[in-house]
């Protein structure tokens, strides 16, 4: 053997001791680290990486929680909106939120990836908020401090109404787009091909779940007070500085981050199963359902379709009410309600306790179990594609509730003075009669997700 075989051979030993190092070393799921590069076990991912993403949740649910839990009722007392306006307000805005959540989870799977759709959204999130305290600051709150001395606010609102507007929709675009990528990179961070990670996998939406409660839940009670007690900038500034603090958080970890390659075409993985349920209606299927599959794995699909006769859907528990709740505390409130012409009640506040609490149970079982249901479901690569999807249910819901709550008051009141069921005072109105309404849209989705589920077939 001369001297150019040894040389050969030496450096086929090499390459092979590499590759056999980089099984041992890197991930096995097909990640990536930053550079583009075989995610090393070692120094990426893991809950190093995740416990970053969890802290940047809390953060972002605490800001947008700030926004979201004051926003009907800044709505009211600075914009002088009626009860309804104020209303239609929360819900178009909100529903918008969660309809761009779906454009968020496009542009994360197919062309920007998770990690880019987050860092361009969050900053726009930023901007939102920032532009919302200083017009609150310099435009809505006249004369100067009006919110803290009792003194009712006299601004332009009018004038201004375009500038809050653009304030809060840039806030919704943020907030919305980034939503779902979130949750699925923070799931990245784990190797579902490790049996130690992939167990992780599972829980980090449960944890995701109890970083945007936590914060939600000081947002709703100290943000909320901070409202209350007229101090508007201050809160929303407040808002301001948790989302740029969860912003440098997030940028922290970017050489830890794991990574997937993104999809061109997504439509591609939709395209299967439409193919698939035409295939399985020309083709004589077995009674146990074997042999029959999708379409075989490619390049550019992803996974194949299998097909199955479990069921799987179940796993989520019912959706609870809360609006026969509210009924029944709403006429009990009317029963105390003030006499004078103002909007108030004698009745304990604590009363709210219980339908709150069945809420919180609802949410509770549902939301965790809709987060995995949506990503298990979804085709390899389109996970927040699965996660915009749930969350553009809920966009289709605040849509259709502004809807029914415009006509119900338009029918349930006249052109002789008499207020409809939610009246600019809720004292003259019957808000109890609505949530009777709202109870009963609920059975009756309850009712059409039961036969849903028991049909449903998961791949």
């Amino acid at each position: 053997m001369d001297g150019n075989e040894e040389d050969f051979s030496s450096q086929v030993v090499e390459v092979y001791e590499h590759k056999k190092e980089c099984i041992n070393s890197c991930t096995r799921d097909g990640s990536v680290d930053f550079y583009g590069k075989p995610a090393l076990k070692a120094t990426t991912g893991g809950w190093k990486s995740a416990s970053l993403l969890l802290v940047n949740q809390g953060l972002i649910a605490l800001a947008f929680s700030g926004i979201e839990a004051n926003l009907v009722l800044f709505s009211k007392l600075v914009l002088k909106q009626t009860n309804v306006e104020a209303a239609s307000t929360f819900s178009i805005w909100m529903g918008t939120t969660y309809f761009f959540s779906l454009i968020g989870a496009f542009l994360s799977d197919s062309y920007l990836g998770r990690y880019l759709t987050c860092i361009i959204f969050q900053l726009v999130f930023i901007i939102g908020l920032v532009i919302l305290s200083l017009s609150t600051h310099f435009f809505f709150l006249k004369p100067h401090g009006c919110e803290q001395k009792g003194v009712p606010c006299e601004s332009d609102t009018q004038n201004q109404f375009p500038l809050f507007y653009m304030s809060i929709y840039l806030i919704a675009l943020g907030s919305g787009v980034s939503d779902p990528a979130l949750p699925t990179l923070g799931a990245d961070q784990f190797d579902e091909e490790e049996p130690a990670e992939q167990r992780s996998k599972t829980l980090i939406y449960g944890y995701f779940y109890v970083a945007l409660n936590l914060g939600s839940l000081i947002a709703e009670t100290v943000l909320a007070y901070i409202a209350i007690t007229g101090h508007w900038v201050m809160g929303f500034w407040i808002c301001t500085g948790c989302a740029g603090v969860s912003f440098v958080v997030l940028l922290s970890g970017t050489l830890r981050y794991r990574h997937y390659k993104s999809f061109e075409n997504p439509f591609c993985k939709f395209t299967q199963v439409i193919v698939s349920f035409l295939r399985k209606v020309k083709s004589q299927i077995h009674s146990i359902g074997e042999g029959f599959y999708g379409i075989q794995r490619d390049d550019t699909c992803g996974r194949r379709i299998h097909h199955t006769n479990g069921l799987r859907f179940l796993d989520r528990a019912a959706m609870i009410s809360d609006d026969a709740t509210e009924m029944l505390l709403e006429k009990e409130r009317l029963n105390f309600a003030s006499e004078n012409g103002e909007e108030t009640s004698s009745l304990s506040i604590f009363w709210l306790v219980p339908q709150y609490m069945f809420l919180g149970v609802a949410e509770a079982f549902v939301y965790v179990a809709q987060m995995n249901f949506f990503t298990s479901q979804s085709p390899d690569g389109l996970e927040s594609l699965g996660m915009g999807l749930y969350m553009f249910s809920s966009a289709l819901g605040c849509y259709v509730g502004n809807f029914i709550l415009t006509v119900v008051n338009k029918i349930t009141s006249s052109g002789q003075g008499q207020h409809g069921w939610v009246s600019p005072n809720l004292n003259d109105g019957h808000l109890d009669l609505y949530f009777f309404l709202s109870s009963l849209f609920i059975f009756i989705d309850l009712i059409l997700y039961i036969i849903c589920a028991k049909r449903y077939k998961g791949i």
